[in-house]
Parts: structure tokens; sequence; C-alpha cells
């Protein structure tokens, strides 16, 4: 097949790819490595692309700064240089490129593929749904009345309405099929990079510096108001234990944003407050692609994923993938994840029960040896991502 993949971070097979472009990489890589032809589509690179194979094209396509915007510009502002760029950005690939030669076009961002159906009218667009914080109901709830709430809904329902009107939609977690009807919609999550190797707790513990006595529990998240950290910070203060023997370690942003890693939000400054009494560690960023990162993982006796939403949640994964037994909310994609044999799923924003299961396993702390192995088996055989471009190449050829 002959595939166009329409990107626009600027980052496709840099150091600096987030969770989605590192997605259409790792996607690209592997129906090249099947022997299909890739080309991809990205914003013009500030940083050296080392990391793409010599057989995939890269087209870089730049667009200008139409409205000078900063920290304290005006969202409307923003929202209106985004829309302008992702316009040109959709024009240009319409003259740049011949789409009619190739047999898949896809994108995976909701503006940019409304645009290119919008521009290219062909029928073989193929849209993944990255992002669909509009089925959350921890927005409409807190936002219930703002002008947020109104831009959350409209993007919803344009969303639903783009969906519905392209020949096929890959989502990244179950919860997409049941927010929208009348959609070819297929289940297809993002994998992981798994090698061969089951970590050795105890070692990962001696390059910590760690001793053996203590249950480390892990969380993965940006200090942000949807992952849920209050609720675990309730569930550790209702658990009646010897805190000298147990430490949480939280890894994440401190500023609740990706783009900045070096604030302190005021709201995880309170967060931290709250948290000054318990064995809870905040560790703020740690790169995980680093050395460092793994060794936090594979340390641990179990991981926590408390959200209030997760489009998925890859870092279940990534914790599984290190062979340590996971708790997660049952919100978004986090639950499909999740088997008996590998963790354990609490109802979103219950400390109630997310303590009563933490109470369960710090009782039977040899259940988690059993389920080590199998939490790294189900990730390797799961989530490689030969797997995930194999079920994306069936539900392509579907379509022509």
């Amino acid at each position: 097949m002959n595939i166009l993949e329409i990107a626009g971070s600027g980052t496709i097979g840099t150091d600096h790819m987030g969770p989605v472009s590192d997605t259409i990489f790792n996607l690209c890589k592997e129906f090249n490595a099947m022997g299909h032809k890739v080309t991809i589509v990205d914003s013009i690179a500030k940083h050296n692309r080392y990391k793409n194979d010599k057989n995939i094209t890269i087209i870089q396509i730049g667009t200008p700064l139409l409205l000078e915007t900063n920290t304290k510009t005006i969202k409307i502002l923003k929202y209106i240089n985004y829309w302008l760029k992702e316009f040109i950005y959709a024009l240009k690939l319409k003259y740049i490129l011949n789409t009619s030669k190739f047999d898949i076009i896809h994108v995976h961002e909701t503006l940019t593929a409304y645009l290119v159906k919008l521009l290219i009218r062909k029928k073989n667009i193929v849209y993944t749904s990255h992002t669909s914080i509009w089925g959350s109901s921890f927005y409409t709830e807190r936002f219930q009345g703002k002008i947020y709430s109104f831009f959350l809904k409209s993007i919803g329902a344009s969303e639903k309405k783009l969906i519905q009107s392209l020949p096929l939609t890959i989502g990244i977690g179950n919860y997409l099929k049941k927010n929208i009807d009348n959609a070819n919609i297929k289940i297809i999550p993002n994998g992981i990079n798994i090698g061969n190797k089951l970590w050795n707790k105890q070692e990962a513990r001696e390059c910590i510096g760690m001793g053996s006595d203590v249950f480390l529990i892990t969380i993965v998240a940006r200090i942000s108001p949807i992952k849920g950290i209050e609720v675990l910070i309730d569930a550790i203060n209702k658990i009646d234990c010897d805190h000298s023997k147990l430490k949480v370690n939280i890894i994440g942003s401190l500023s609740g944003s990706f783009d900045d890693l070096k604030t302190i939000s005021a709201y995880a400054e309170k967060i931290m407050n709250q948290a000054k009494h318990l064995p809870i560690h905040f560790l703020g960023f740690v790169s995980n692609v680093s050395e460092h990162f793994s060794h936090l993982l594979a340390s641990s006796d179990l991981f926590i994923l408390p959200s209030f939403f997760e489009p998925q949640g890859k870092v279940v994964l990534e914790a599984m993938a290190h062979g340590v037994p996971v708790i997660g909310s049952d919100a978004g994609g986090i639950p499909d994840m999740i088997t008996s044999e590998t963790g354990f799923i609490f109802k979103s924003g219950d400390s109630q029960q997310l303590s009563e299961i933490i109470k369960f396993i710090l009782e039977k702390k040899e259940i988690l040896n059993t389920m080590r192995p199998k939490c790294h088996k189900h990730v390797q055989e799961n989530y490689n991502w030969k797997l995930i471009a194999k079920k994306h190449i069936k539900y392509f050829e579907d379509l022509n």
C-alpha cells in the first residue's frame, strides 16, 4: 500500500516527539518494515530527524506566523492563529502533493482531518482520535456554564460529525465507540517498545538506593486536576500502616504541562501541601526514555493511575512492561489495558475503594510476585508496535 501519514508537530524522528508523534513514528517504521510505501507530511523540524528510516519520505511544510502570541495573549487569539495556520497547512498539502496516488491518507489531529476532508475530498481518509477530552464528564461538570465548556462541547460535536462522515476512524479506547453512533470506529490502542527483558526489582532498587523492606507505589502523571492525585492522597490517608515502610513516588511535571518542566503551579503547591504529612514524594519530570525512569518503575511494587480521564494512558503499559502490577481508574481507555492477572480497577474518584484495594494488596503482597511476569507478557503479546501496525493495515485494506 501507498500510505500518507499527516503529522504537524515538526518532531517526527527527532528526540522531541510527544505521544502522538511517537505513535506516528512507530507506525511508519512498522509499515515500512512490512513493505508498504510510506510518506510523512510534517511541519518544518527544528531538530535532526535522525531516527527516521531512509526509505520513508519526509515532506516538510512551513506555515507563517500570522499573529504574534505569547503566554499573556487571550485564548481567542491563540485559537484564531491556530485555525489559520492549520488551514494554510492543509491548503499547501493539497497543492504540494498528488494525493490521488495514495491508497490511504491517515490524519491524527481533528482540525487537520476536517480540513483535509474539506479540501482534498478523498474517500480514503482515515482519522485517529487521540485526545477526545470532550468524552470525559470531568470537564463538562467542572467547567459547566463557562466559556471553556462551550468550546469543549463545540469540539465534541465537531469531532463526532467528522467521525460519522469518514469511512474509518481509529479509536485508542472503547469509550469512543460508546460515545458515537453510526460511525465505523475500530479500536486499536497505541503500543510501546518493549524488549524481552523482565526487569529485576531488587537490582533496580540498588540502582536508586532503596532497600527491600519498603513497599513502593509509583504514579506517573503531570500534576493536573484531571490526573486524580487528590484521590490518591485521600486514599493513602485512609490507610492505617507503618508509613516508614511505605513510599509513594509521583513522577510528573509540577507545572501540569508537557511544555513547562520547571514551573511549580499553584495547584501543585496545594497538592504537595495536602500530602506533606504522608510518605508521598514528588519527583518532578523524569524522561520516560531514560534509564533512571526504568529503574524507578522496575523498583515499584505497585503502579497507580487515578485519573478522571485518559484517552489511553500509555504509562499503564510502561509500568506493566517493567513487570509492575497496576491499579487504574475506570476512566477513558485505562480499563481496556488491565486484566485480572495484571491489576485492579476502581471507580474513578472513589478514594475509599482505592484505599481498600491498596490495603488488600498490603495484606497479601505475595500476589504481586505472581503478577509481575504476567504483566510483562501481557504487554509484550498485545501492545507491541508490529501487532498494532498489522491491525491498522488490515482495516486500511478493507477500505480498498
